[in-house]
């Protein structure tokens, strides 16, 4: 396998994913370089994928799949050492990845690849049902999880028509967001009377990031899953987030 990428474009992509998960298997397919992983605690799934025509090169044999892993702990941080309009060039070869920086000046960087774990599933996205569509711009979200974030571990997702609140709850102190359907905000679904479910703020702070995309796609149900979509041209960035789930 061997890849050309504009160097922003690439931290861009691998940052979100090694905020959850340290140690990763990429699947590199004639059309794209994947991931499908989830973090240690299994609360949370990562997907991922780069597609060729984001590339300015992109070599891999046809009708092969190619996996690999690596520590993205370390990865990251070479990739940090490429500057805005650096190019990255990732070749795999004997067990190793180089990793080339160029620009004013040209890096070399290797790295060990991770032995796939025969034990280990090949993981699948799971195929969920949710009743409400959220698309909304990914500032406003984030900073009402920030205003959460304040008072507790966990933010309640609460949905009712043309209206989201996000609301939390501490030892002493509360806190309650209220977000009006608007083109910051647009609500769609089988909603009733009300749907209510809570999520880890550790998680959601994590999963939150402006950066990728100015817009993003929330889906949810009532102590269901939480699945956030980033709208971004150049790759693909899914996150599936388990609910924490209330005794009555």
């Amino acid at each position: 396998m061997k890849l050309k990428v504009d160097g922003t474009l690439l931290k861009n992509c691998i940052a979100p994913i090694e905020e959850l998960i340290n140690e990763v298997q990429f699947k590199a397919e004639p059309e794209q370089l994947s991931v499908i992983d989830m973090d240690p605690a299994n609360v949370a799934m990562v997907i991922f994928r780069l597609p060729k025509a984001s590339c300015i090169e992109y070599d891999v044999e046809k009708e092969k799949v190619e996996k690999f892993g690596l520590n993205l702990a370390n990865f990251t941080a070479i990739l940090k050492r490429a500057g805005k309009d650096d190019f990255v060039v990732l070749e795999t070869k004997e067990g190793k990845i180089h990793i080339k920086i160029s620009g004013n000046f040209n890096r070399e960087f290797t790295m060990p690849l991770l032995e796939e774990d025969g034990d280990s599933k090949q993981q699948k996205e799971p195929e969920l049902k949710e009743t409400v569509t959220m698309d909304a711009t990914t500032k406003i979200i984030t900073d009402s999880i920030k205003d959460v974030e304040l008072v507790s571990e966990s933010a309640s997702f609460e949905v009712t028509a043309g209206h989201l609140a996000l609301i939390g709850q501490g030892d002493l102190s509360s806190v309650r967001v209220d977000i009006d359907a608007s083109d910051a905000l647009k609500i769609e679904g089988e909603i009733g009377d009300k749907i209510r479910s809570k999520y880890a703020i550790e998680y959601l702070i994590k999963m939150l990031k402006p950066s990728i995309s100015k817009e993003m796609k929330i889906e949810l149900s009532k102590d269901y899953p939480l699945r956030i979509t980033y709208k971004n041209d150049g790759f693909f960035l899914r996150y599936i987030l388990a609910p924490r789930v209330e005794n009555e």
